[in-house]
């Protein structure tokens, strides 16, 4: 997956000149284009003479032709600034994409995506690295595609598929860049947003969840192979979490050597997100806050749990924490579930969603062991998940022992919980 030199220009923060129109024109504007993570595209015209859209509430599509030779997009682009006399000076958009002139209700038969946090998820990377017999000091780098597993739905096939990319040089050295990319191709071509809502924010909270992490999409791409077109796709406020190549046990939640089936854990994961939108997407919000630990984190995580329930009840038992700890039904010491901690959790939920107080606890209490019952809500809520994409009572307490055993679930060893 390499970058043009418009992407590798625009993310490494230097502006590129061009020319730009609204789409639909018939003039183009010399304008001057830059990308910040933050803030996404903005767009600095140059000349105030031709007639730019002025309204700032309304949105609309932006092509341009930088110098660099690459075709760009400002998708639901919008007015920032304009002069006293109506005239824009400045255009923002949260959207771009890269390669080709596209706009917001384009369908594209594929879709790629790659979390930045899966690139050592699959540990098969294809690479293999030996010594030039003539040259010991110069490295040969070789790369034969791992198997590629494919996930069959009924408007849909996803594949997911190891990538690499590499560069040698005297000076500074070589590099290793390995990635995991889901492609999507959609038995009905679908928009940009449509691949997101559908397939896109799924597989990303599957990344975020195996990991245990923050994460965001390192790579969004999409692909018309009767018109051999392809647009690459930035966001504002992405902040993939790139790490270190190291695979140590226990690094991730879970890795696709510990799933019975790769296949089949990520369409049962595709099921259970459809059945209980958004919870799911609610959970993995909560672990993309990393070490904050504070009381909306909480409600965001109960809100999550009890969706994922209700949605998924079998049974007559009706929803509680209790009844969350029994589907999980693994060593309430690794997950902290205790008589006291889980009822603990409901009476923080009543009190800091409607300051309702019971008998059993001080708002003291409730107060001073939020960070605690969050935790343990979590590890709760990822034991039923991991039951939900095919792993057995032993394997997932085999894989909370190794992911928590440098920062353990606060447990209390008394009154643990029968289930």
């Amino acid at each position: 997956m390499r970058r043009s030199k418009l992407h590798t220009e625009l993310v490494a923060g230097r502006p590129v000149t061009g020319l730009f129109a609204p789409s639909g024109a018939d003039f183009a504007t010399p304008g001057i284009l830059s990308w910040t993570e933050e803030q996404g595209a903005e767009l600095q015209l140059v000349d105030l003479s031709d007639p730019w859209p002025s309204d700032f509430g309304d949105s609309f599509t932006v092509h341009g032709k930088p110098h660099t030779g690459d075709e760009v997009t400002l998708l639901r682009a919008r007015v920032q600034s304009k002069t006293a006399f109506e005239r824009t000076t400045h255009i923002t958009s949260g959207i771009l994409a890269l390669g080709d002139h596209s706009d917001v209700e384009e369908r594209w038969p594929i879709a790629n995506y790659s979390p930045a946090s899966l690139h050592e998820w699959i540990p098969d990377t294809g690479l293999s690295i030996e010594h030039n017999s003539d040259d010991n000091s110069r490295l040969v780098v070789a790369w034969n595609a791992p198997e590629q597993r494919d996930v069959t739905l009924s408007g849909a096939t996803i594949s997911l598929s190891p990538g690499a990319d590499w560069a040698w040089s005297y000076s500074p050295g070589w590099s290793i860049e390995t990635s995991m990319k889901f492609t999507v191709r959609s038995a009905t071509a679908l928009t940009i947003e449509e691949y997101w809502a559908e397939y896109g924010n799924a597989l990303l909270c599957f990344a975020v969840f195996a990991a245990d992490h923050p994460d965001d999409m390192a790579w969004e791409s999409f692909y018309n192979p009767e018109s051999k077109r392809q647009i690459v796709v930035l966001r504002s406020n992405r902040k993939p979490a790139q790490r270190e190549w190291r695979p140590v046990p226990g690094r991730y939640l879970f890795q696709a050597e510990d799933l019975p089936d790769i296949s089949d854990a990520l369409k049962k994961w595709l099921t259970v997100w459809r059945k209980t939108v958004p919870s799911l997407g609610l959970l993995c919000d909560t672990i993309q806050q990393d070490t904050t630990y504070s009381v909306p984190r909480f409600l965001t995580l109960y809100t999550a749990a009890e969706g994922y329930w209700k949605n998924t009840k079998t049974g007559k038992a009706n929803w509680s924490p209790q009844a969350l700890a029994r589907r999980a039904a693994v060593l309430p010491e690794l997950t902290g579930a205790t008589k006291r901690s889980l009822a603990l959790i409901g009476a923080s939920r009543d009190y800091h969603a409607h300051l309702a107080v019971g008998r059993a606890f001080s708002p003291q209490e409730i107060v001073d062991e939020t960070f605690e019952s969050t935790r343990r809500l979590q590890a709760l809520l990822q034991a039923c998940l991991l039951r939900e994409i095919g792993l057995d009572t032993a394997e997932i307490e085999r894989l909370f022992q190794q992911h928590y055993a440098s920062w353990p679930v606060p447990s209390e060893p008394a009154d643990l919980l029968d289930i």
